[in-house]
């Protein structure tokens, strides 16, 4: 029965039994992994702090003849207190815990995916605005699940988009090239373009630096809801959520350029 300790980011808790939780995690080492935190819901309980959603958590577990693991010990590393406050960047960070969740298998090993999702939810914490943080992880998660856009050339044909006026963005693949766009197919303007290329080599700690208009940030946005759709086949349920609640992108920046 031995022990494995790991940084882990808490992505779903649920009430189990009388006194015990389930949750999700994503570990650093050993990627997502289901575990029982036995107790937990006592006002006794050691674990309570270390196992909420949305918690960075140093902690340890073992596997007993459950299939699940069982926390024996889970030390809280950050809460994000900036994030729980706002209902926005809450929504946002359960989006890139949904995309976490719902992209990798159990111990499927992610290490690069677990560290940028760290970095977007401090960015969150920081308080830089929430779409522009969200949608420049978004395109990252995607790359590292296997599901990178080619910006280059359509996805159709091969033709380099350059070389075809109106290109257009399908939820399938991505970018298509003007001639061999469809109804249904999205714009794809040369600003949307430049976001994209821009924020998909952010380094992590600067994810949500890279800004644009309102209009600009909504476009991608559908883009993005279209894109996961159509590749998972189903909405995550943090991004139902977000879409019956919200309105009109708030926070999304400057009108005009990128800082």
């Amino acid at each position: 029965m031995a022990e494995v300790r790991d940084r882990v980011l808490v992505l779903r808790h649920r009430p189990y039994r009388e006194h015990d939780a389930l949750l999700v995690g994503f570990g650093r080492t050993q990627g997502k992994f289901s575990a029982v935190a036995r107790g937990v819901r006592s006002s006794r309980s050691h674990l309570a702090a270390g196992v909420q959603a949305l918690t960075l958590t140093d902690m340890t577990v073992y596997r007993g003849r459950s299939s699940l693991y069982t926390i024996a010990a889970a030390d809280a590393v950050r809460h994000y207190p900036r994030i729980r406050e706002n209902l926005e960047r809450t929504a946002r960070a359960a989006m890139l815990a949904d995309m976490l969740d719902e992209l990798w298998s159990e111990h499927d090993a992610a290490p690069d995916a677990f560290s940028l999702v760290v970095e977007a939810f401090s960015a969150l914490d920081e308080g830089r605005p929430a779409p522009a943080v969200f949608l420049a992880a978004f395109w990252q998660i995607m790359r590292q699940a296997g599901f990178a856009l080619d910006l280059s050339r359509c996805s159709a044909c091969g033709a380099a988009l350059e070389e075809h006026p109106q290109p257009g963005f399908r939820a399938a693949s991505g970018p298509v090239c003007g001639r061999c766009r469809i109804p249904g197919d999205e714009e794809l303007p040369s600003a949307s373009r430049a976001w994209l290329r821009r924020a998909e080599t952010l380094s992590p700690d600067r994810l949500g630096t890279v800004l644009g208009s309102r209009a600009l940030m909504e476009a991608l946005e559908r883009q993005a809801k279209h894109y996961i759709l159509y590749h998972l086949g189903r909405m995550p349920r943090a991004f139902r959520f977000w879409e019956q609640v919200s309105g009109p992108l708030a926070d999304a920046g400057p009108e005009e350029g990128d800082r």
